[in-house]
């Protein structure tokens, strides 16, 4: 890259870089040690659990901005409109992109809404169940012996033949 400035030096632009990313080794650092850990989530400063919170992704802030940038375009498409009407655009396109425009962005913005919903939904459903799903629990096999006296065979854990009383 071509810096106008630079004098055979570390140009500007690369102490800045450096210096950003040193800030941002340090950051993360501090994040994770003082955010990131599970004793923050019920942390007594307010701002400290909700930064846990997101950090952790246990609050999504996606679905948040999708209805900010839905507002925006349709706010935006509305005013388009209006001014191209001044500028000369004909009444039926004027119509169309009025009311077309609004109803085309909802639709497209209620489909980006159903993933982003799904996964709260998702998420609301491991938090009910206690997180993970957990290993189902399978049930010990016993170990079956025979007496050594009358050949019976029994359970190890038992300690005695229940035909003739041996001990093991």
């Amino acid at each position: 890259m071509y810096y106008p400035y630079s004098r055979g030096g570390a140009s500007t632009f690369e102490v800045m870089l450096y210096i950003a990313l040193a800030l941002a080794v340090a950051a993360t650092v501090a994040i994770c040690l003082f955010i990131l850990p599970k004793s923050k989530a019920n942390h007594s400063n307010v701002y400290i659990a909700k930064a846990h919170d997101i950090v952790n992704f246990k609050s999504l802030l996606i679905d948040k901005l999708i209805k900010v940038l839905y507002i925006f375009s349709t706010c935006f498409t509305v005013l388009f409109a209006i001014f191209e009407l001044f500028a000369g655009l004909p009444f039926l396109w004027f119509l169309i992109l009025l009311i077309g425009g609004p109803i085309l962005i909802r639709l497209l913005y209620e489909s980006f809404m159903l993933f982003v919903l799904l996964t709260q939904n998702v998420i609301e459903i491991n938090r009910k169940l206690g997180g993970s799903p957990a290993e189902p629990e399978v049930p010990a096999v016993p170990r079956m012996i025979f007496c050594t006296q009358c050949g019976t065979q029994f359970d190890a854990s038992q300690g005695v033949c229940p035909n003739c009383g041996t001990k093991l």
